[in-house]
């Protein structure tokens, strides 16, 4: 079963050569995404009486992005694993 074009640029991007390293390198960004969106809101507990509003919008947004990567890496994870059941 060939492999799908996406697939194929993913595991060049993430500069693997087979589905379950895709898998693995996936979940390693997606751990760093998570500690990436917790830092985030800590910041924004910090700064939390500051001045300047928009700094804690700036926070919350930050958080907000990397839990919004964390979900589209987490797709296309899934399609990795779909691929290697050979339900692709």
């Amino acid at each position: 079963m060939p492999r799908p074009r996406e697939l194929d640029r993913w595991a060049r991007v993430l500069a693997v050569s087979n589905d379950g390293d895709a898998i693995t390198a996936l979940g390693e960004l997606r751990e760093k995404l998570k500690y990436m969106a917790y830092w985030a809101l800590r910041v924004e507990v910090s700064l939390r009486g500051c001045p300047d509003p928009d700094l804690l919008v700036m926070s919350r947004q930050a958080a907000q992005e990397a839990i919004d990567l964390w979900s589209a890496l987490g797709l296309v994870k899934r399609k990795f694993e779909a691929h290697e059941r050979g339900e692709q």
